[in-house]
């Protein structure tokens, strides 16, 4: 992981999403957050990349960005897609979708 300044994720980053520590779990367990943030008391947020169109979700105990109004909604459907199967490439498949969703839903307003 790379540490990043706050200033620096929003000034690369569009589209910023904000989800509480461990609110993403599932959602996010096949990723990989190549950034993160840190404050007086070490990391703050783990930066998560996604692009089309490019967005940074910001997780941890002191997230940045738009507060994620649905994360629950689809943090419910990933946990129950890694419930009811075991073959991993029908599970990166099917998260993938549900994360597309998650993003769409969370900035239709754009």
């Amino acid at each position: 992981m790379i540490k990043i300044s706050a200033k620096q994720v929003k000034e690369t980053f569009p589209r910023i999403l904000a989800v509480p520590y461990c609110a993403a779990q599932n959602l996010l367990r096949f990723r990989f957050a190549p950034y993160y943030t840190a404050g007086k008391n070490g990391k703050t947020s783990g930066i998560y990349v996604f692009d089309l169109p490019l967005t940074a979700v910001s997780t941890g105990y002191e997230p940045m960005g738009q507060k994620s109004r649905f994360v629950d909604k689809y943090e419910a459907a990933a946990k129950e897609v890694w419930d009811t199967n075991s073959e991993i490439s029908v599970i990166w498949e099917k998260l993938n979708k549900i994360i597309a969703k998650w993003l769409q839903e969370e900035f239709a307003e754009e």
